[in-house]
């Protein structure tokens, strides 16, 4: 669903790279078209008319990946709060990296690693990446890393950020919020 959100957001906005980043305006045009498309389609079902309504309250434009989907919503069904997706983080030098998943509260930063593109690319982008890692720590970040296999079991994600970060667990947020 997130997928099928993000390709028609997207053709809304010709030229849409988003290595540029998002706008309000590409937001408000995903809850348009949650709106007018994907909440219609959920009251014209039969049956799972429940489960359905809570996932496309869930929704958003934002995953770049499957795995940034199954990350997101992992963070939702443990009632985790305080996470906003590909934010951009700087530093007195400047633009340091968007990010995937940040906290700010609790100075986390989840990142959905995929290996395939350090494939594709090489050492370039690993030393780039090395380099905005070290960045971001000196901001006072903790960065988490999560490849797909950690997203994939909502146990394994919770196990592994909680154990590296947990201060986050006082950030679950009650069910009703």
């Amino acid at each position: 669903m997130e997928w099928v959100l993000r390709q028609t957001t997207a053709a809304h906005f010709p030229g849409f790279n988003p290595r540029f980043g998002y706008t309000e305006k590409f937001q408000a045009e995903a809850r348009r078209i949650v709106a007018t498309a994907f909440y219609p389609a959920v009251a014209r079902m039969r049956s799972g008319q429940v489960t359905a309504q809570r996932m496309v309250e869930a929704i958003d434009p934002f995953s770049e990946s499957p795995a940034e989907s199954n990350c997101r919503f992992h963070l939702i069904a443990l009632n985790l709060t305080g996470f906003e997706q590909q934010i951009e983080v700087r530093d007195n030098k400047g633009f340091i990296a968007r990010v995937d998943f940040l906290n700010e509260q609790a100075r986390t930063i989840l990142a959905v690693d995929g290996t395939e593109k350090y494939a594709l690319v090489g050492p370039s982008l690993i030393r780039r990446e090395g380099e905005q890692h070290n960045r971001l720590l000196s901001l006072g970040y903790k960065v988490i890393h999560l490849s797909f296999d950690d997203v994939l079991r909502l146990n394994d994600f919770r196990d592994k950020i909680f154990t590296q970060v947990p201060e986050l667990k006082q950030m679950v947020g009650s069910p009703d919020e």
